[in-house]
This record gives C-alpha cells, structure tokens and sequence, in this order.
C-alpha cells in the first residue's frame, strides 16, 4: 500500500495493449492517478470495470482462461483498511 501520483506509471504500453478487461477500484481515479491515464481522451482498447461492481456481481471478468485481466488499484480509503486489517489476521493467526 502507498500513494499514487499523476506521475506514476507501473506498467508498459505493451501490457496494456494486449488487455481484455481492465480492473479499477474506481475508474476516476485511474484516469487521475493510475494506468487509465495514459488513455486519456481516447477510448481504451479493453473493457474497464470498477471492482466494486466485480465483487457484487459475483462472476470475474474473465470469461476463458486465454484472457487477460490487468488490475490497478490506486488505493481507497476503506479498501485500504480492509486490506491492512485482513493481513494483520494472517500475521497474527
């Protein structure tokens, strides 16, 4: 867990280009702070959804096991605490 900044770029063009979904915790953000924006005014040449949506839906974006999924997430607030409180069970258990 860290800070993201309009700067930051993870990721080559190459592993973005060859993406089926793209997983974001919130699309805003991305296109603010993470991969998204090396997108920004065109349209992405793979599907982008936020992993809220994922999570509620129950099903994963893949849809064969040739795909490939690139998640991003720049970071919440409460995404953030669940994740620091779900590793320090694992520390502790």
């Amino acid at each position: 867990m860290g800070s993201d900044s309009p700067e930051k770029r993870e990721l080559d063009t190459s592993v973005m280009e060859r993406a089926d979904t793209f997983v974001a915790d919130t699309r805003a953000q991305s296109e603010h702070n993470g991969e998204l924006k090396a997108y920004a005014g065109h349209v992405p040449p793979f599907e982008v959804l936020e992993l809220g949506r994922v999570i509620a839906s129950g099903q994963g974006p893949r849809t064969s096991s040739d795909q490939i999924t690139v998640c991003d997430l720049t970071g919440t607030g409460v995404q953030d605490t669940a994740i620091a409180g779900f590793a320090l069970k694992k520390l502790v258990a």
